[in-house]
């Protein structure tokens, strides 16, 4: 007997795009399962009845980025108790997830984490030997608070703080993000996305491409085990980079994320539906999927926006930090021919992203492509 459940959204249903947003709703009425939505911008003092009516129950938990995601977890734990949130607590801190890495033999890249000052001499020997160092806000997230770094005394005067610090080797790689639901008996994989390689343009700046073949074992290995020795119930989102063939950990996110309404697109059920079928003990269907392209369309209407019976264009409401975003469905050449019509360089970032996929695919790591210096 499963108990009741709740489905919390803090403007998950502002981001993502209307239909899977219409889809989840639908899913929840058909099951009973009540759909709360809560304003960011609510004052905690307001919320005390939701907050009793989140004790004794399973939560399925809608927010993102990072900021909605803290404000879902304060109203977890003031329901449930600290116990209950510090798994997410743990996957929030970006140093916390590397010590956990290192605990359970999760690959990540070089690197240290701590106060400012206390890292610094150990921070200025690795970018002695790597040449390129990241310096890290643990809570940061979309890529603030991150900073590279080429030269020792810039790096120095980063450091010149007590506040605490990550600081890793920059790892010139192809970046993935791979999308798991966390249940009762594991992780479960439900799509991976492709993002192009790290020393490109911002990541949500870049064409990002969903395959829809299953989620490589060369992702999913070092994903399982850091979940399942976090104890995250929730959908999550782990982003690696894989380089010389090796795949490693950047982060881990307790939340849905950019790619999840890729999974709605392509045909499958997205995480949303996913998880609440995983609280309430039913079983989704899997049957074929294709492939779902995504990227921000800039805001200066400079470019048109692809159109087409396979594109959806996600137009957020005014006033919130969402951008526009377009959605494409198809084959691989289906996507790239039109993509081609409104962004040659739209077009070339694409079958990058499906040269690699298919790489990945067939030897299950990216030997095969290569190395960086000689691209």
């Amino acid at each position: 007997m499963h108990r009741k459940v709740i489905a919390l959204d803090i403007a998950e249903s502002v981001r993502v795009a209307a239909p899977v947003w219409a889809d989840l709703e639908a899913y929840c009425a058909e099951l009973g399962v009540e759909l709360v939505s809560v304003l960011p911008t609510a004052d905690p003092a307001d919320l005390g009845e939701l907050v009793d009516r989140l004790a004794g129950v399973d939560v399925a938990v809608f927010a993102c980025p990072d900021p909605y995601t803290r404000m879902a977890r304060d109203l977890l734990a003031a329901a449930q108790g600290p116990d209950a949130v510090a798994p997410m607590d743990l996957l929030l801190h970006k140093a916390r997830t590397r010590e956990l890495c290192r605990r359970v033999g999760v690959p990540i890249p070089d690197g240290c984490e701590g106060a400012g000052r206390e890292i610094a001499a150990a921070a200025r020997a690795l970018l002695d030997r790597t040449g390129r160092v990241l310096v890290k806000d643990p809570g940061g997230y979309a890529g603030m608070g991150v900073t590279r770094y080429t030269e020792p005394d810039a790096l120095a005067a980063a450091l010149d703080t007590d506040a605490e610090m990550v600081v890793e080797a920059f790892v010139d790689g192809e970046e993935f993000s791979v999308e798991a639901i966390c249940g009762a008996t594991g992780p479960r994989f439900v799509g991976w996305t492709v993002k192009g390689r790290t020393d490109d343009r911002h990541p949500l700046l870049r064409v990002r491409y969903t395959p829809p073949e299953p989620v490589p074992a060369v992702l999913t290995g070092p994903c399982e085990r850091l979940l399942a020795a976090s104890g995250y119930r929730g959908v999550a989102e782990v982003e690696l980079v894989v380089a010389d063939g090796r795949p490693r950990v950047l982060e881990a996110n307790p939340r849905t994320s950019g790619v999840t309404p890729n999974g709605y697109f392509a045909g499958r059920p997205s995480a949303l539906r996913h998880l609440v079928a995983d609280l309430v003990g039913r079983e989704l269907p899997s049957g074929p999927a294709t492939g779902v392209a995504d990227y921000q369309l800039p805001d200066t209407g400079d470019e048109p926006a692809p159109t087409g019976d396979h594109v959806y264009v996600r137009v957020p409401p005014p006033d919130t930090e969402f951008e526009t975003r377009a959605y494409l469905t198809g084959t691989p050449d289906q996507i790239e021919s039109t993509l081609a019509r409104v962004s040659p360089d739209r077009a070339a970032q694409f079958a990058q992203r499906v040269e690699v996929a298919a790489k990945l695919l067939a030897d299950e790591g990216l030997a095969s492509l290569p190395p960086a210096a000689a691209r």
